[in-house]
């Protein structure tokens, strides 16, 4: 017989026998859920067959930028678990690449300028590597791990959102001398660069070798080389200060750009006033000039005249990724995949591309420019997009009016535009930050990040040289060289 208990059911104040009620089912917390499901689906994902079909749709994702990570997040929001996604990325971290001039000016650390892809999104299928092929034939892409042979997976619908890379020129002693401005390396590389000859100008006495230390030249004055130059002169303006021998004014500054103006996606009115403003602080803007050789700290201009610079940064725009020219689609005279304004490539139904590696139209002709809002923009409405392929609906044009196009200047200001209006000083600052304050894909970052600037706005930057960080076998080193000296 079944037992039955009338300590706690009551039917309108009467006893009535029941069943005995069951244990209380104790929930696990969200987080708690998502990690046990992140790990089970990494043990399916090391045991199954890569290159076979599941029973849901896979959705697979190359690339962890703004553009990749967007879609993801669009795809889980409507689907939650019902579609399987992949994500395919040679880091795995997401770099917000606009704050990499505030890593190098000390505004904020380092680790606050990436999100840990597994973090953020516990809930993808995260596989380190690089997409090496695609065949749409068989729907199946290759992937070349960190480590090991390259192995195929297959895939329901693929996304190309493989981003950029710096774009170079054929210039003698590029490679040698100058150093780009794409990673976390390289904005503290330049960062402890600037540092150290504040050093060597405050204790050599050779005068050639002050004036190269005290010269930094950035050729190219698009975003990332406004930006970098703005943020490192603020930080080497304090930083000089402290020094005996070091004027502030005595650190030299130059941007070098082939274009009669800088800044090309702002409007021209505010691009000028960005060389009124940067000269002002005593930057050379060079406009209408190229470099033409780089020869041990001897920069050779178009112009003629020859700079001494220890400090060379290569910012001259971004080319799609490498990888793209391996795929096998058609691509536009920029090397970006060519799509249709639902961002899927044509003859192939499964196949999508967005971001700065593909050239999405736009509705009155040309292609929207490389930037992290457009990339973002792009995502969502991709991830909207795949949702409704699969729901057995057509996908939607995209189509993006007026996009905020904001820069900063260093010294707490920045320039832009915002709804069409045009904005010059403190609070375009402080819109930017916002803006990637609400980009960053989990709670914890963008606390961290909200926290930091806002104790950097009543400290200064911290000018902190790194050198550990790039060398890291250099006591070692010293020490076997004692060692052997012995």
């Amino acid at each position: 017989m079944r037992q039955t208990s009338t300590a706690r059911c009551w039917t309108r104040g009467r006893r009535v026998p029941q069943p005995l009620c069951p244990p209380r089912r104790v929930r696990e917390p969200r987080r708690a859920l998502l990690v046990r499901a992140h790990r089970q689906c990494s043990e399916e994902v090391r045991g199954m067959n890569a290159a076979e079909p599941t029973d849901v749709p896979r959705v697979v994702v190359a690339g962890g930028g703004f553009a990749g990570v967007s879609v993801v997040q669009a795809l889980h929001r409507r689907f939650r678990g019902a579609v399987e996604v992949v994500l395919v990325s040679p880091r795995n971290h997401m770099l917000f690449q606009p704050l990499l001039p505030e890593v190098a000016s000390g505004a904020i650390e380092p680790r606050h300028a990436v999100a840990p892809i597994r973090q953020a999104l516990p809930r993808v299928r995260f596989r380190m590597g690089e997409l090496d092929g695609l065949d749409p034939a068989r729907k199946t892409v290759t992937v070349q791990p960190p480590a090991g042979d390259p192995y195929e997976l297959a895939y329901t619908h693929v996304v190309i959102a493989l981003g950029s890379a710096p774009r170079a020129l054929l210039i003698p002693g590029l490679d040698e001398h100058a150093v780009a401005f794409s990673t976390v390396a390289e904005a503290l590389h330049l960062r402890n660069a600037m540092l150290s000859r504040l050093e060597i100008a405050e204790s050599t006495q050779d005068p050639d070798a002050r004036e190269s230390a005290l010269r930094a030249v950035f050729i190219g004055g698009g975003y990332t080389g406004v930006e970098a130059l703005a943020e490192l002169h603020y930080l080497a303006q304090r930083a000089a200060e402290r020094f005996e021998n070091v004027e502030p004014e005595e650190i030299q500054w130059t941007l070098v750009e082939a274009a009669d103006r800088i800044l090309p996606n702002l409007p021209l009115e505010l691009a000028d006033r960005a060389v009124v403003k940067l000269r002002r602080r005593g930057i050379d803007v060079r406009l209408g000039t190229t470099v033409e050789r780089i020869d041990d700290g001897r920069l050779q201009l178009s112009t003629g005249e020859e700079l001494l610079a220890d400090t060379v940064v290569w910012s001259a725009g971004v080319e799609p990724h490498p990888c793209v020219r391996r795929l096998g689609l058609d691509l536009d005279d920029a090397g970006r995949v060519e799509v249709d304004r639902t961002m899927r490539v044509p003859d192939h139904a499964n196949v999508w591309a967005l971001g700065d590696c593909a050239a999405v139209p736009r509705p009155d002709g040309g292609s929207y420019p490389p930037t992290a809002e457009q990339a973002t923009r792009q995502g969502k409405q991709l991830g909207s997009n795949l949702a409704r392929v699969l729901q057995g609906r057509a996908p939607e044009a995209y189509a993006h009016g007026e996009s905020a196009e904001l820069v900063t200047l260093g010294s707490h200001t920045a320039m832009g535009t915002v709804a069409g209006r045009q904005l010059v000083g403190k609070l375009p600052w402080l819109a930017r930050r916002a803006y990637y304050v609400a980009q960053m894909p989990s709670v914890s970052r963008r606390v961290r990040l909200a926290l930091e600037w806002s104790l950097g706005t009543a400290f200064p930057n911290d000018p902190t040289q790194l050198d550990a960080l790039e060398r890291p076998g250099g006591p070692l080193h010293r020490s076997l060289m004692r060692a052997e000296s012995r």
